[in-house]
């Protein structure tokens, strides 16, 4: 099951000019927004990231992971 607020907000992303001036490449990031929308399992890494030690948790969300 995908997380369909993430997806709809990565389908919906308004994309700079190409290439490189953005700090990346914009295609790849396009590839990689894709692939989360369409393809990626959140709820396997949701399950993983939750099965941790609780500080481990703490860790990862002070870092944006969850």
């Amino acid at each position: 099951m995908q997380n369909s607020k993430t997806c709809a907000r990565l389908r919906a992303t308004r994309w700079p000019v190409d290439g490189w001036e953005a700090g990346a490449d914009t295609a790849e990031v396009r590839r990689l927004a894709e692939y989360w929308a369409t393809s990626y399992d959140w709820r396997t890494h949701e399950a993983r990231i939750n099965a941790l030690p609780l500080e481990l948790k703490r860790r990862a969300r002070r870092s944006g992971l969850r």
